[in-house]
């Protein structure tokens, strides 16, 4: 063997040099292919694998825990890092899931309140509908109830109360020929009517004026009273007078107006069409 220091030959197994006095290290052998090499190699020359790392004496070097716990103190590191990373997207998840159910729980609420209110809104219109409905109809109750009124004031006003009951044509003697007014078939224009006296006889004479429609007034010239077509009964009951001729019709077609008359004012009036 040679002197590691200065390279003199010296004898197998001596521990110092007789050269140069340095210590000689003894070779440590490769646990694979059993190659001696030097106490300070760090890799075999002979296959390359890694040898333990040893002192000058031989003694095996061992690595510092320190470095062996700071690897395992970055693994736990990591490892709480991670599980933080998890932890906070599995959160998240959660929340964000959480958060959709609720804003789907919050919309079909809405859109449930909303037909709640759209059905309690065409709820209301219907009853808004069926009370105007209503009011037009005590409206209509009411006119005529007025229209009623002031016919009994008119009645009051004066002695006499005047109902029309029915209009027709008829023959000379009353008999109904038919209740359609036509021109070409009339005869008499014959009108019914009722009456009443409101607080004492009547003194003044009731009269009946036909207007033709031109708005002239019917008259006879011979028969006829002045300022009006006839004269007629004012006594208490159902009574009927007519006008026209009893063999020609000279009727034209029109609306005819027919005014029930005492002392100067009309306490009864209504129209009547002849058609042609």
């Amino acid at each position: 063997m040679k002197c590691q220091q200065c390279g003199l030959e010296l004898a197998t197994g001596s521990t110092f040099c007789n050269g140069c006095g340095s210590r000689q290290i003894a070779p440590k052998k490769c646990s694979y292919c059993e190659k001696l090499c030097s106490w300070d190699a760090l890799f075999c020359p002979n296959c390359g694998r890694a040898l333990p790392q040893t002192d000058e004496n031989g003694t095996l070097i061992v690595p510092p825990k320190k470095e062996e716990k700071k690897k395992t103190d970055g693994f736990f590191i990591l490892s709480i890092v991670m599980i933080i990373c998890f932890t906070a997207a599995a959160v998240s998840t959660i929340f964000f899931a959480f958060q959709s159910q609720s804003q789907k729980t919050t919309i079909e609420g809405y859109q449930k309140e909303n037909i709640a209110l759209i059905t309690e809104l065409n709820k209301t219109y219907s009853e808004l509908d069926s009370l105007t409905n209503e009011c037009n109809s005590l409206n209509s109750k009411f006119n005529s109830i007025n229209t009623e009124l002031n016919h009994l004031k008119e009645a009051i006003d004066c002695d006499i109360f005047v109902q029309i009951t029915d209009i027709y044509n008829a023959a000379s003697g009353g008999a109904i020929i038919n209740r359609e007014l036509y021109a070409s078939q009339m005869r008499y224009l014959q009108i019914d009517y009722s009456v009443l006296h409101v607080n004492s006889t009547p003194n003044s004479t009731l009269y009946i004026d036909i207007y033709n429609p031109n708005g002239t007034l019917e008259r006879n010239s011979s028969t006829s009273p002045v300022g009006h077509t006839m004269s007629t009964s004012s006594q208490v009951g159902n009574l009927s007078h007519g006008w026209g001729y009893n063999t020609q019709s000279y009727f034209e077609p029109g609306v005819y107006r027919i005014d029930f008359v005492y002392e100067n004012e009309i306490i009864c009036s209504t129209t009547v069409t002849i058609k042609p």
